[in-house]
């Protein structure tokens, strides 16, 4: 860490405590398939997690402002399920897994209403997030 930090240069702040970079995955409308670019993230963090035999894993999925409530609802709970299964037939036991279906809420950007909203931005909000922890496994039931 230097002395003196210059705020008119771009320092670059994003932390890398680890080896693994594991982004968040999204869905088509209306749809709770993990698509193939998906997959690629998922294989990802299914083998930090055989690497990690302790660690547990929280997913969070949600959907985009159109549709009703239920409607969204059903579908973030059949999004963080489809994770749960991927992850379960990559050989990760289900009880390493707790899943929060979250509906349409929590936006990545100000999209809440569904006419003011591009299609990229409502691609955006249609996602699955994941949070590790290394220390023990989940105290959760599994779905």
């Amino acid at each position: 860490m230097p002395e003196k930090i210059d705020l008119n240069i771009d320092y670059n702040l994003s932390l890398d405590k680890s080896d693994y970079d594991v982004k968040a995955i999204y869905y088509d409308f209306g749809k709770a398939t993990i698509t193939a670019v998906s997959k690629l993230q998922l294989d990802k963090l299914a083998e930090v997690m055989k690497n990690n035999p302790v660690s547990s894993l929280a997913v969070k999925a949600y959907a985009d402002c159109r549709g009703t409530e239920q409607t969204n609802m059903r579908l973030s709970i059949a999004r963080s399920k489809s994770v749960k299964d991927y992850l379960v037939s990559k050989g990760i036991n289900g009880s390493r897994i707790s899943t929060e279906s979250m509906g349409a809420t929590n936006f990545v950007n100000n999209c809440y209403k569904a006419e003011m909203c591009s299609e990229e931005e409502h691609a955006l909000n249609r996602l699955a997030e994941f949070n590790i922890n290394f220390e023990k496994t989940t105290s959760k039931k599994p779905l």
